[in-house]
């Protein structure tokens, strides 16, 4: 599931974070907004777990992979790459692998936009 991280429904879960960020004086903005971003895919993961859930009492692994328009990863499926794929390099060509795939499926949907669009123009 693609995830976009500053949706509405994320809103609640990002603005936590940034408070109890604060309120512990952590000053490092990428520190921060990495934390936001996994908040906001948090959502989505707790989401997946929920729709998922009778399939996980039946005994069925279920592993989520949330991954936000941006190419971040969950944490949880972070660790799973890392436990599967313990080599770096490989874990890197994987995760360039699927940064291609996810940006050939936007260009095309993309495309169907705008083909769209100009037929609903032109009539």
């Amino acid at each position: 599931m693609v995830k976009a991280i500053f949706s509405n429904h994320t809103l609640h879960q990002r603005q936590q974070v940034r408070l109890q960020e604060q309120q512990n004086g952590n000053t490092n903005i990428i520190s921060r907004c990495r934390k936001e971003i996994q908040a906001a895919l948090d959502v989505g993961y707790k989401g997946k777990e929920y729709n998922y859930r009778f399939a996980t009492q039946a005994g069925i692994k279920v592993m989520p992979l949330l991954i936000s328009t941006n190419g971040v990863l969950h944490q949880i499926f972070y660790k799973f790459l890392k436990k599967v794929f313990p080599d770096g390099d490989q874990r890197r060509g994987l995760l360039l692998d699927m940064a291609v795939i996810l940006a050939r499926g936007r260009g095309q949907i993309y495309s169907c936009a705008t083909v769209a669009a100009q037929e609903a123009v032109n009539g």
